[in-house]
C-alpha cells in the first residue's frame, strides 16, 4: 500500500501504460477497460494536496509493522528496549523505505525482468547465449537483496549489540 501511494505521489506516468497492459490484457475487455482506466488515473494523476498527507500516514502506519517486528525480535533475543520512541519510529520509517526499495528491486528482478528477457531474446539474436547467465544473476541479486535485508533487520532492529556470528 505504501509503495503504491508513493508511486502515485512521485508520478508513475512512464510505467503506468506497461503496468496496466501487463495486468489487464488477459482480462475480458468489458471488465478490464473500466478498471484499467481507473488504475491508470490513480497511477498518473499527480496530486500534492491530500495525497501528501496520505504518503506520510501510510509510512507511519507501515512503520507500526516494523515496530511489531522489533518487539518480537526483542522478545526472541530476551533484551529490553532502551532507545527513545522518536529514535525507534524514525528507524522504523527508514526500514519501511528501504524495504519498499528492496521489494521493488526483487519484484523487478523476478517478475518484470523475465518479460524483458523474453522480449530481448525474440528481437536480439546475439543475446540468446547469455540468457542463462542473465537468469542466474537475476536470482543471485534478488537472493542477495533478501539475505541482506534479513541480516539488517536482525542486526539493527532489536535493542543491544549483535555480531554477525551471534
Amino acid at each position: 500500500i505504501f509503495a503504491t501511494t508513493l508511486a502515485s505521489f512521485l508520478g508513475a506516468q512512464a510505467f503506468s501504460d506497461t503496468a496496466v497492459h501487463l495486468v489487464f490484457d488477459t482480462w475480458p475487455e468489458q471488465i478490464a477497460k473500466p478498471i484499467a482506466r481507473e488504475v491508470q488515473n490513480v497511477l498518473t494523476v499527480r496530486r500534492t494536496d491530500l495525497l501528501t498527507y496520505g504518503v506520510v500516514l501510510a509510512a507511519y502506519f507501515a512503520s507500526n509493522g516494523i515496530e511489531a517486528l522489533r518487539t518480537s525480535l526483542n522478545r526472541a533475543y530476551r533484551v529490553t528496549e532502551t532507545r527513545g520512541i522518536i529514535h525507534r519510529r524514525v528507524q522504523s520509517i527508514i526500514f519501511v523505505l528501504i524495504a519498499t526499495a528492496c521489494f521493488l528491486a526483487v519484484s523487478v528482478l523476478l517478475v518484470f525482468a523475465p518479460l524483458l528477457a523474453r522480449l530481448a531474446e525474440a528481437h536480439l539474436e546475439w543475446i540468446k547465449p547469455y540468457m542463462g547467465t542473465i537468469t542466474l544473476w537475476r536470482y543471485v541479486v534478488a537472493s542477495t537483496v533478501i539475505v541482506i535485508g534479513l541480516f539488517s533487520v536482525h542486526i539493527w532492529l532489536p535493542a543491544g549489540k549483535r555480531r554477525f556470528v551471534s
